[in-house]
């Protein structure tokens, strides 16, 4: 690695393990491992839940487009919620950069925007091609929006019990997954698979308005240069990482 990149690991390292962090504008926050810290844990388990949660009950979805999309392919269909997770993650390198330059409180309401947005639009969507870009595509752009800040924020505000509140923010995807599934399930039965994105999209809106407030950062962290840091690649153990997530 760069000296450079070496200097910014350097100054990230200082700004995490100092005491009493200063916020962006001015105010002096709480310590560590504090109650205020738990709330935004709380906050980004419950974001991830909702967020993390519909791409995870996707499954219930397919089965209905199944019918009623007969001669498209199954293959083609599943587009939809591969986009919608990997989309999570592709647009997440942007949604970083968001996160650094703006105030990330923001970039989780818009992210809850225009997720809740895109199932809103794919409610009304007759094909599987715009199904993909709605449902898929711009809900994974909207989704990293919420993602990156949840999954980054507990770790900001933790200092004894970091890694545990970060699987505690992160484990809300999954729980979501589990009654998200029945929940969509039971909507489609009822109302039909396009009140069923509609009220997924509501929630997903609701969340953003809700809980973005707590994703506060606690310190202001460096800008970076590049976008993207190639120096990177040859670091062995990022590369390692790397392949094996």
């Amino acid at each position: 690695m760069s000296n450079r990149s070496s200097t910014e690991a350097d100054t990230d390292i200082e700004y995490i393990n100092e005491k009493a962090a200063i916020l962006e504008d001015g105010v002096d926050i709480p310590a560590f491992d504090g109650l205020h810290a738990w709330i935004v844990v709380f906050g980004a388990f419950l974001l991830l839940m909702i967020a993390v949660g519909t791409t995870n009950s996707f499954g219930v979805y397919l089965q209905e487009y199944q019918y009623l999309f007969p001669d498209t392919p199954k293959s083609t269909l599943t587009w939809i919620g591969s986009l919608q997770f990997g989309g999570m993650c592709f647009f997440g390198v942007l949604a970083g950069v968001l996160v650094e330059r703006f105030d990330s409180r923001l970039v989780v309401l818009g992210g809850s925007i225009v997720a809740g947005a895109a199932l809103l639009i794919a409610s009304a969507c007759k094909s599987p091609v715009a199904l993909i870009i709605t449902q898929g595509i711009l809900f994974g752009a909207g989704g990293s929006c919420i993602m990156i800040p949840s999954v980054s924020m507990p770790s900001q505000w933790m200092e004894k019990y970091r890694a545990l509140a970060t699987g505690v923010a992160v484990a809300g995807g999954s729980i979501g997954g589990l009654w998200m599934s029945f929940a969509s399930r039971a909507m489609m039965t009822h109302l039909g698979y396009q009140w069923s994105l509609r009220i997924n999209g509501f929630m997903l809106i609701a969340a953003g308005c809700a809980f973005s407030p707590l994703m506060r950062k606690r310190m202001a962290v460096p800008k970076r240069e590049k976008i993207i840091d190639l120096g990177a690649l040859s670091n062995v153990r990022f590369i390692l990482l790397f392949f094996s997530s």
